[in-house]
């Protein structure tokens, strides 16, 4: 029993001397305190993000210009199967003015027009269910 007092007497004596300690003087910044963790933000933080992002996390330009391989503004079929084949798969409805390419926004807008068609047949479906009784 005195050996446990003594080991408590002497973590109280130290964790006293410890607190009366006082911080340097003469520093300019301010101390940090060992329960402060620094955080530093990842570099990815810093990068700025694309203006439209995907859910694969970049933007519809961006995955254009990386298939329009000639960078003149116009996405043939064999551009849009090597790097963008959903473009390819509806290429000829995208294709409203039948010239052989696509512009990044004619893409855009058959997107548009795709969204539009699914909600309005979502909303079509929604108002023929009946309504569960509670």
């Amino acid at each position: 029993m005195r050996l446990f007092a003594a080991a408590a007497a002497a973590v109280l004596l130290v964790g006293a001397t410890a607190q009366a300690q006082s911080p340097m003087t003469g520093t300019t910044a301010p101390i940090a305190s060992p329960a402060a963790p620094v955080v530093t933000p990842p570099a990815a933080a810093s990068k700025v993000a694309p203006a439209t992002p995907t859910r694969r996390g970049r933007s519809l330009q961006d995955r254009f210009d990386e298939a329009n391989v000639t960078h003149d503004g116009h996405l043939t079929m064999e551009q849009a199967r090597a790097k963008m084949p959903s473009v390819a798969r509806d290429f000829a409805q995208i294709d409203t003015a039948k010239a052989g390419y696509v512009t990044v926004d004619q893409i855009r807008e058959h997107s548009r027009a795709m969204r539009a068609q699914r909600r309005a047949a979502k909303k079509a479906a929604t108002a023929t269910t009946p309504a569960k009784a509670q």
